[in-house]
């Protein structure tokens, strides 16, 4: 099992002309790779869905490649806050259920996801 953190794609300080070069590369290591179980796509609780992550999972929804959608840094939010913020990203993406919420400071979030984990493999 490899997890493959996708350069190009969320945050990255760099120019968005690299950020484009890498496109291809990233695009062809997904649609090519046979072993290819699940995308991770990580929205960050604070912001919500940027263009690019909803492009994102337009594109692998396109291209049949499954997709899970996961809310970081859900601890930044207050305890009211994090359940609309999920239904606003459930909501805008057409997601069939919330994202799973998740938080390394706390480990909120963890088991959920180590649940789809083991799910698909």
């Amino acid at each position: 099992m490899n997890f493959v953190d996708l350069p190009g794609f969320g945050y990255a300080r760099v120019p968005r002309e690299m950020r484009d070069a890498w496109r291809p590369m990233v695009e062809s290591y997904l649609t090519k790779r046979e072993t290819l179980r699940l995308v991770f796509i990580l929205v960050d609780a604070r912001r919500g869905v940027q263009d690019e992550e909803a492009e994102l999972l337009e594109w692998l929804i396109e291209c049949d490649l499954p997709a899970c959608i996961v809310m970081t840094k859900s601890d930044k939010l207050g305890k009211s806050k994090r359940k609309p913020a999920a239904l606003a990203i459930k909501r805008e993406l057409g997601l069939p259920r919330p994202p799973i919420m998740t938080s390394a400071e706390t480990n909120e979030g963890l088991a959920d996801l180590w649940r789809v984990v083991h799910a698909v493999l």
